[in-house]
């Protein structure tokens, strides 16, 4: 152990001390200072702020991970492969230790822009007011459907609670709907103890709905457009805006350190430039592994499309599972993350203890004669 420590602490400032490091460090910087000013107003620019910053760390943090790519390709070409077998350390070791190195610097570099980022959010007024969200069961059926001639209406009731809640949302058109797909809104009727109302909604995304008295049922009032009710949500608490900006950090660079182990295992018989691309790639489809599993499903139902949806599953299958990555959305939009957020964080953590396993047991790549 102690071998490994010394091992992985040697890595890391070999790490700092690339020139790469240093441009990194300015190009995060850049992109930090260009998200907080974007313009608009006060609540959106500072969940589009917050949301930006996230992005720039969670690049940032990938890079830093597909970075453990280019260490054992360089100790080959150095002959330093030697040099490290006479210090006595074991093989997995040696091998584990630019994984683990850049794992660390990752998270390390994701949570120190969070906090970074909150600092000044909070000196300049762009922290995201944030509160504890509660999901709701939604009661069945979850499409909302007006009434019209020959269609009966399809509504959704939420149970009562205390505190004001938010509903997530999207539009079905109909075929007929085409005046009210260019309006890009949609009307939802709720309606409470107090009696009924109609909200104007945007077309896609979350809704506050305030603070019902008794349960509530959820109505779509325009029966060109069926309402898909996707979430519900009681808000809580409120909670520091720092402390979850925070959480979010930590949250992305952990995610991104997920493939440190899989940059250094295809570094094992690759070079570090198509390592850390295949890496880098293979983080963005963890990340988005929802989207390209729908592709699929929707590639399946075309003529040829079998091959294509064969590719992106068995891309999405090698790719870490990034789906917790959908807790910056959260944070942006001022929910609180909680433990759960980072349960969601245990696939691509037992890939990477997979991938390390791997890792600690292919052999070296034998040098070209």
């Amino acid at each position: 152990m102690a071998s490994l420590v010394a091992l992985v602490r040697l890595e890391g400032l070999r790490r700092l001390r690339a020139p790469s490091a240093t441009a990194l460090l300015v190009g995060l910087a850049a992109a930090l200072v260009a998200s907080l000013a974007l313009p608009g107003e006060a609540h959106g620019r500072a969940a589009a702020a917050l949301e930006g910053a996230l992005a720039a760390l969670a690049v940032a943090a990938a890079l830093v991970a597909a970075g453990a790519a280019a260490s054992l390709p360089a100790d080959r070409a150095a002959g330093a492969a030697a040099w490290l077998a006479a210090t006595g350390a074991p093989v997995p070791a040696r091998r584990a230790a630019p994984a683990l190195a850049a794992a660390g610097l990752a998270v390390g570099v994701a949570a120190a822009g969070a906090g970074l980022v909150a600092a000044i959010a909070g000196a300049t007024g762009l922290a995201v007011p944030t509160r504890v969200a509660h999901p709701i069961a939604v009661r069945t059926p979850t499409v909302l459907v007006a009434a019209a001639p020959g269609r009966a209406a399809s509504e959704a009731t939420l149970p009562a609670g205390d505190g004001p809640f938010e509903v997530d949302v999207a539009p079905r058109w109909r075929r007929d709907a085409l005046d009210a797909a260019a309006a890009g809104t949609l009307r939802l009727v709720v309606r409470d103890a107090d009696g009924a109302r109609t909200l104007e909604v945007p077309a896609r995304g979350t809704v506050a709905v305030g603070e019902p008295r008794g349960p509530v049922t959820l109505a779509a009032a325009d029966p060109r457009v069926d309402v898909v009710l996707r979430g519900a949500r009681r808000l809580g608490p409120a909670v520091p805006p720092w402390l979850n900006a925070l959480l979010a950090g930590l949250l992305v660079g952990l995610a991104c350190a997920c493939g440190a182990p899989l940059a250094a295992l295809l570094a094992r018989g690759t070079s570090a430039a198509t390592a850390g691309v295949a890496t880098a790639l293979l983080l963005l489809v963890g990340a988005t592994r929802e989207a390209l599993l729908g592709m699929a499903a929707g590639a399946d139902a075309l003529a040829g499309g079998a091959a294509a949806a064969a590719v992106l599953r068995g891309a999405v299958a090698l790719a870490p599972d990034l789906a917790a990555l959908a807790a910056v959305g959260d944070a942006a939009a001022g929910r609180a993350l909680s433990a759960a957020s980072f349960a969601r964080l245990l696939p691509a953590v037992a890939h990477a203890g997979v991938v390390a396993a791997l890792l600690a047991f292919v052999p070296d790549r034998r040098p070209r004669r």
